[in-house]
């Protein structure tokens, strides 16, 4: 296997690691500080917090199709009522959002949960489709209340002790809150385990770590309004679908379009983003998981997901 295009993608874009794995194998890294150093990994947290919610479910912990007033009471009244756990997971829950209210969460908010869960309701749940860090962080104190417990806590007793994980740690906001939206950091190849536990359909080390059939859910079509969209996962399937240019940092709003995010890459491709195009592949039919940890491109319209996606496919042909 050679990994030239890929090399020069990564190297001329910022990146800091970059790795390959093919049937759990490690095939390819490329670090440009010597090391496989813990990196930001921003909203990839998503991802692993879809993980944390289907061992939740697993255990009787929570329901999918629980209403958020179940744990949120100040959403109890008006169109927020209609809103389910399921429909904060796809991105569908309907709730205001804007790229100024985002920010303010993001970078002025003292207690971050607090300030997502009063927005307020500016759709139908169900009826609309939008990329939102806000709503993601709702699920602090919905996973909070649930477990009745700190969720990092669980997630390590559950997730990353298991795994063997030793470099994650999981910022908080002013008030103590965890970050559920984006505040993972971790080693590539930390990250890369989790991509792993995915391509496994959640086993590792002979256990189930988490439910197969929750995995293909989270990993399957959320919604048909942006069929693009699992469970805080990308996936690769046909129809109208949302790129996912907000979630790597790009300054539009997600364009909708007729295709495949990657029409090059197998139909099961699945991916974890952060902003600052952070970026992991995950293929099922061909064994391989890669990544990409790094600063944010100079460019970051030049290091897209197709041209990460086709790169490894290069490589791994």
């Amino acid at each position: 296997m050679i990994f030239r295009e890929l090399d020069e993608l990564v190297d001329a874009h910022q990146s800091v690691t970059t790795m390959v794995w093919v049937d759990g194998e490690r095939v390819h890294t490329n670090f440009s500080k010597g090391a496989d150093r813990p990196w930001r990994v921003y909203s990839m947290t998503k991802s692993i917090v879809s993980l944390v919610t289907g061992i939740a479910q697993d255990e009787g912990l929570i329901n999918l199709d629980d209403h958020v007033s179940r744990y949120v009471p100040e959403w109890a009244s008006g169109e927020s009522s209609e809103v389910t756990i399921r429909h904060l997971l796809t991105m569908t829950s309907g709730r205001t959002w804007t790229p100024q209210l985002d920010d303010e969460m993001v970078s002025l908010a003292d207690n971050q949960s607090v300030f997502a869960c009063a927005v307020g309701q500016s759709g139908k749940a169900g009826g609309v489709w939008q990329y939102d860090n806000m709503a993601a962080q709702v699920l602090e104190p919905v996973l909070t209340a649930a477990l009745g417990r700190d969720i990092e806590a669980f997630a390590r007793e559950r997730l990353f002790e298991p795994l063997g994980l030793s470099t994650i740690s999981w910022e908080r906001d002013r008030s103590h809150n965890l970050l559920t939206y984006a505040g993972i950091t971790a080693s590539g190849a930390d990250v890369g385990a989790l991509g792993q536990l995915v391509l496994n359909q959640g086993v590792a080390n002979g256990r189930q770590l988490v439910p197969s059939a929750f995995l293909a859910e989270a990993t399957g079509v959320g919604s048909a309004i942006n069929p693009a969209y699992g469970f805080l996962w990308w996936i690769n399937v046909d129809g109208y679908v949302y790129d996912g240019g907000r979630a790597v940092g790009l300054d539009h709003d997600d364009v909708p379009r007729n295709g495949r995010l990657v029409p090059g890459a197998p139909a099961d491709t699945i991916w974890a983003l952060g902003w600052g195009s952070q970026m992991m592949t995950i293929i099922p039919s061909l064994g391989v998981v890669a990544l990409r940890l790094g600063r944010r491109p100079r460019y970051p319209e030049d290091f897209t997901l197709e041209a990460f996606t086709n790169a490894v496919l290069a490589g791994v042909a």
